[in-house]
């Protein structure tokens, strides 16, 4: 008896998106793992009178308003990746990028920044008929865009950062993420330049697309009117950011200078982002009390610090969730402003 060539191919459907729903489900279940661990490896070291003394004693209206510092943020964020839309020929208001830069708030709660954040703004930007080549390569070119401003913002302060960690495992981190950053960007100002090159000398198809894309980043970033918007945005965030902190630190009664907390907290976060928990947690509370305690916070003080922190990004996150029920698919179309 003949099988029917049509349920084959149904079934061979149906057992890859098993298979494919067993894989998500495996990582969702890791990355909650490797979440607990960590938080559990923290825990235990820690004093809970002194990390509930700490809370208490917090100033609950300076900690409510630290969400609102998110607005410049934002905005900041939003005027980036304007000028990496106009360097790719394409026009994006400020007022359309800031509303997918708030609703990719919500998304990256739950994902990695390149998953949520990032395959957000990818993934409505199709729904709105935008080529799919565009839409990643506006994405990407935006996220490299940050990484560069954030390792200028790294290496800008890193004589001062060193000056003030001693001599230990961060110092060599931070020496570390400066180094590696910077051999990045080189290698990516090297692919770029050699794109004829190396599309006359190899027909492997990734290597050409990445080489084309690093030629057309460099390109985009040559532009000196939008190279200057895209650093001063992207020191402009990671100072919010490292206020943001300093901002909560002083809310808790932790003595830190604000020049510390913008020496540190770049580094830090930057460190947080590897994608290997839930939403950040875990892993950035380790970080925070590895690097804030060179700056003299108590793992106690520290962890108040980096809970805070994680609750205001929930905060906005959830601001985030509720415009995305609230907009209508139009809000978020390219091209000018009717």
């Amino acid at each position: 008896m003949e099988e029917n060539p049509t349920e084959i191919m149904m079934t061979v459907q149906i057992d890859d998106s098993s298979e494919k729903r067993w894989q998500n489900g495996l990582k969702f279940g890791t990355k909650v793992a490797i979440t607990i661990a960590i938080l559990t490896a923290i825990f235990v070291n820690v004093e809970y009178e002194e990390l509930f003394a700490i809370l208490r004693r917090s100033n609950a209206v300076l900690l409510v308003m630290v969400p609102l510092i998110a607005a410049p943020t934002i905005f900041l964020d939003s005027l980036r990746w304007t000028q990496v839309m106009k360097g790719l020929g394409e026009h994006l208001s400020l007022l359309t990028a800031s509303r997918y830069i708030l609703v990719g708030w919500f998304f990256a709660n739950f994902f990695p920044g390149f998953i949520g954040f990032d395959g957000f703004r990818a993934i409505q930007m199709r729904r709105l008929n935008v080529p799919t080549e565009l839409a990643i390569r506006s994405v990407v070119f935006d996220r490299l865009s940050a990484f560069v401003s954030l390792l200028v913002t790294i290496l800008l302060l890193l004589p001062y950062t060193l000056s003030i960690l001693p001599d230990g495992a961060f110092r060599t981190v931070a020496i570390g993420v400066a180094v590696f950053g910077t051999a990045a960007c080189l290698f990516l100002f090297i692919l770029g330049a050699c794109r004829d090159w190396i599309n006359q000398r190899t027909k492997r198809n990734l290597i050409q697309q990445i080489a084309n894309q690093a030629s057309d980043f460099l390109t985009i970033f040559g532009q000196p009117q939008i190279s200057l918007s895209i650093l001063a945005s992207g020191f402009g965030v990671h100072l919010m950011r490292a206020t943001i902190v300093f901002v909560i630190a002083i809310a808790l009664s932790i003595n830190v200078s604000i020049i510390d907390c913008v020496a540190i907290i770049p580094i830090s976060l930057l460190i947080a982002m590897i994608p290997i928990s839930f939403g950040d947690w875990g892993v950035r509370e380790a970080v925070f009390v590895f690097s804030l305690g060179n700056i003299g916070f108590s793992l106690e003080e520290a962890l108040a610090t980096s809970i805070c922190f994680g609750l205001y990004r929930l905060t906005v996150g959830a601001i985030g969730g509720l415009a995305w029920l609230a907009m209508k698919r139009e809000h978020f179309a390219l091209g000018k402003p009717t």
